[in-house]
């Protein structure tokens, strides 16, 4: 997660300050992206070298820091100058994993009648958070028979709907697979509807996966000779 710190140097006394220097030390688990007013990455600290810090002023620095980790990240900094004087400050954030969930389907484009394919759908976490409560929806077509089905859960049948139970957790960097063999029993363009909530999403994902099932069946053409 890019996150953005502003450091405020300031100078309360009557008289300037000279040399002024001041050290950003880089987070456990953080990445450098960029900093203000000359600030250089040097030994896993951020460095910006001022000047002189006129009395009664401020000064404020921006850095930019990619936060790879969930959990508390401290952000330590140390002001120097000449005659020994030092200050010292911290920042203290809590940051969350976000779920980026990603859904996928593959299939042949083009199915004749009374023959058999595979829809393959693939659930991926591409976010550096869980997601949590997944439940996945799957709409075949009428013009289709579902030979068999596979899925991380078991799924009720209502017609041609067909739920998973939810999945408990999906972690980041994972996927899941459900596979749906399907038989093509009547010629038309059909669509296959994809449909996944979790506790992430503010609204489903949805996804179509179109198929032109072409030809006739045996049934439809008859015995020869008939």
């Amino acid at each position: 997660v890019p996150t953005k710190y502003e450091i405020t140097v300031s100078n309360h006394g009557a008289i300037a300050l000279t040399h002024v220097e001041v050290f950003d030390e880089l987070p456990e688990g953080a990445k450098f992206i960029s900093a203000s007013d000359g600030g250089r990455m040097q030994d896993r600290q951020i460095h910006w070298l001022l000047g002189e810090a006129p009395p009664n002023r401020n000064k404020t620095l921006t850095v930019e820091l990619q936060i790879a980790k969930e959990g508390e990240v401290v952000n330590r900094v140390t002001a120097k100058a000449d005659r020994g004087v030092t200050a010292h400050a911290e920042a203290k954030t809590q940051f969350e994993g976000a779920a980026g969930i990603h859904v996928e389907i593959d299939s042949k484009d083009k199915l004749a009648v009374d023959s058999e394919g595979d829809y393959v759908i693939r659930v991926m976490n591409r976010g550096n958070g869980d997601a949590k409560n997944l439940q996945l929806t799957v709409v075949v077509p009428e013009k289709m028979q579902v030979v068999r089905k596979e899925g991380p859960t078991e799924a009720t049948q209502e017609k041609q709907r067909f739920t998973f139970a939810p999945l408990a957790v999906l972690a980041a960097g994972k996927e899941n697979t459900y596979k749906f063999h399907v038989k093509a029993v009547r010629a038309g363009e059909v669509k296959l509807i994809v449909e996944l909530k979790t506790d992430d999403l503010i609204t489903p994902l949805h996804e179509e996966e179109a198929t032109t099932i072409f030809g006739e069946s045996a049934a439809a053409l008859g015995e020869p000779g008939a």
